[in-house]
């Protein structure tokens, strides 16, 4: 499944992977969010659940996004960013 990191209309997807979250402990989610044209971040739905890593990139379509590392400053659960 492969998801367009931009959308003329919505502005730009962000694809945020976490592991071992307070609310999925033991697992890997990605949460959506949304960078509005007007620079407002909106949070969206869990898009993908998974056991392991690879599994949770492939369900975004990582291989056609941009990943951010993540930033020291940021909660610990948060491994990756994609855009």
């Amino acid at each position: 499944m492969t998801q367009a990191a931009e959308t003329r209309d919505e502005g730009l997807k962000m694809f945020t992977i976490y592991h071992n979250a307070d609310d999925y402990p033991g697992e890997y989610v990605v949460r959506l969010s949304l960078v509005t044209p007007g620079g407002d971040l909106e949070s969206r739905e869990i898009c993908a659940r998974g056991q392991t890593l690879a599994y949770v990139r492939e369900a975004i379509g990582a291989e056609e996004l941009m990943k951010v590392d993540r930033d020291v400053s940021d909660v610990l659960s948060i491994v990756e960013t994609w855009f």
